[in-house]
């Protein structure tokens, strides 16, 4: 297993699954993914399929198969939702951050705000 201790993941754990993506000279097709698979009810009936499958968003997985109680809902929750959004910066607004205390540099199309870092630098 493995812990993250910094980013987006700092605090998960990764454990070994027992499979894997295919390699780097039979690479995984885009849109495709490691899915669970089988019959049951809840994520622990189900086990890690030794192939990929096309992504099913808001379905079942290929070669899966739900089989609850009366009573249970089954349904798919949605899809997850984005961890961070990507905004538009126009150069009008970039040009209105050009003072000593407020800095911003565009590098490649690519908008950075530096001004914590321009105190270590006057």
């Amino acid at each position: 297993t493995i812990l993250a201790t910094e980013g987006h993941a700092s605090g998960f754990t990764s454990i070994d699954i027992g499979v894997q993506e295919m390699t780097e000279d039979d690479p995984t097709p885009v849109g495709f993914s490691l899915q669970k698979g089988g019959e049951g009810c809840s994520g622990t009936d189900f086990v890690w399929q030794a192939s990929s499958f096309a992504r099913t968003p808001g379905s079942n997985n290929e070669g899966m198969s739900v089989t609850c109680p009366d009573g249970i809902d089954t349904t798919a929750p949605p899809t997850a939702t984005p961890v961070c959004t990507i905004s538009v910066v126009t150069m009008e607004e970039v040009a209105a951050h050009n003072t000593p205390e407020d800095v911003w540099v565009v590098l490649f199309g690519t908008v950075y705000d530096l001004t914590e870092y321009a105190p270590e630098h006057k």
